[in-house]
């Protein structure tokens, strides 16, 4: 398939289809889920099923009793991803599978694995799942191309594309041999260096962590890190700086480091990431989120040279009164909208303000 987000359309739409022929359109999934799963869950929605959004914990973390507490005799369906795209949370999917296997009637789980391929040691057979999404690009293989694993006990799934009859009829296009071959030999790759590959990635998270609380010498307590503090992927850093904004913290360092910001631009303002938000982390906090990925060719240099560029940059743009003490979730003004420092870019666009902020920004 062209990617994870094909794949994943394409599990959860086939079952929904599925499960209409005997009344079970009622889908589990979580809050803090990957938008391709989230978007999808609301299309569904719009054409009659049914969809249970489970809370997470502090940690992002759902509980398998959520889960099994959410089945009812119309659900078809349960797709919770393997690892979180924004923290690398690893979610408990044996134990989910396993609930699901306790329904009385089946119930078929489906995975999005993306980010964690090549990162973790990672089966079918041990997971349990029945349904499992991967995205070549995560793992260094061409853009553009994904995987579904369909387990032989799940029914064939109705196409989504249709025209003629590739793929015994199941996703109508001419094959992309490139990219398929590509993704094969990735995932050779991957797996014959797996153990190497994640002792290094976790080697150089850590030490950017480390750098990053160096960088910020007696305010170090002005960051802090998302997620479990271990049950996570080894490549995944979100660290929140307080009242710092991401994107304008991004765009000083833009020249000689590269990371995602938690907080999106959207046409009426810029907002926190939904993940964040379900968490409940405090929009001081995530306002100031940064998503920091480390790769097999991340060297120590590298860590130290971006951690030492990223703590100078949120010095200068942490507020004075910031600075002062202990971080308060909740003191100071409401980052929900957010205000000029340097650079327009962390209100949207670099081209245009908002006119609600002018006044705030220009003052009296």
């Amino acid at each position: 398939m062209s990617n994870g987000t094909e794949t994943i359309n394409h599990a959860l739409k086939g079952l929904a289809q599925v499960g209409e022929k005997d009344g079970r359109n009622h889908i589990i999934t979580q809050a803090s889920e990957h938008v391709a799963v989230l978007e999808v869950c609301k299309a569904l929605e719009k054409c009659g099923c049914s969809v249970s959004y489970l809370p997470v914990d502090s940690e992002g973390l759902v509980s398998a009793d959520a889960v099994e507490a959410a089945i009812t005799s119309r659900t078809i369906c349960i797709s919770i991803m393997h690892s979180n795209n924004e923290t690398g949370a690893l979610q408990p999917i044996e134990e989910i599978v396993a609930r699901a296997r306790k329904a009385p009637h089946r119930i078929f789980v489906h995975c999005d694995a993306s980010q964690s391929l090549g990162k973790l040691p990672l089966t079918v057979d041990s997971l349990g799942v029945d349904l499992l999404t991967i995205a070549g690009h995560k793992l260094y293989a061409p853009k553009g191309v994904g995987a579904l694993y369909r387990r032989c006990t799940v029914p064939d799934l109705p196409a989504q594309i249709h025209g003629a009859g590739q793929e015994s009829g199941r996703r109508a296009r001419t094959e992309n041999m490139i990219h398929i071959v590509g993704l094969g030999k990735a995932c050779e790759i991957a797996k014959r260096d797996l153990a190497q590959t994640a002792q290094h990635m976790l080697a150089m998270r850590e030490r950017l962590h480390a750098q990053l609380l160096k960088g910020l010498r007696t305010r170090s307590h002005l960051m802090r890190c998302n997620g479990p503090k271990d049950n996570r992927l080894p490549n995944t850093l979100s660290a929140s700086f307080y009242k710092v904004e991401a994107n304008t913290l991004l765009s000083e360092v833009s020249g000689s480091v590269a990371a995602s910001a938690g907080a999106a631009c959207h046409s009426d303002g810029v907002h926190m990431s939904h993940v964040l938000a379900a968490m409940g982390v405090s929009k001081d906090w995530a306002m100031g989120t940064c998503r920091f990925t480390v790769g097999k060719g991340s060297t120590a240099e590298e860590m130290d040279r971006a951690a030492a560029t990223l703590a100078a940059a949120a010095l200068r743009l942490m507020p004075r009164e910031a600075q002062g003490g202990e971080a308060e979730p909740g003191q100071g003004e409401d980052m929900e909208e957010v205000k000029l420092t340097r650079f327009t870019h962390g209100m949207g666009c670099a081209c245009k303000l908002r006119p609600q902020l002018l006044e705030q920004v220009l003052g009296p």
